[in-house]
């Protein structure tokens, strides 16, 4: 597991989310995706420093 560096999609402010290594970032929303999670692909969520939360869909 790696650790990523996101912008937060309210401020502007870096968070820091674990992803698998091999794991691609597909989008960043203050909303949760109305798509459902599949076996390779999932949506976490992340809350910035400034207590903005907002949801990262990735596939691995």
């Amino acid at each position: 597991m790696g650790i990523r560096q996101l912008r937060c999609p309210e401020c502007g402010a870096d968070a820091s989310m674990g992803l698998p290594r091999d794991s691609t970032v597909n989008g960043i929303s203050t909303t949760e995706p109305s798509e459902p999670e599949t076996d390779n692909r999932k949506v976490r969520t992340v809350a910035c420093p400034n207590d903005h939360e907002f949801y990262v869909t990735f596939t691995f």
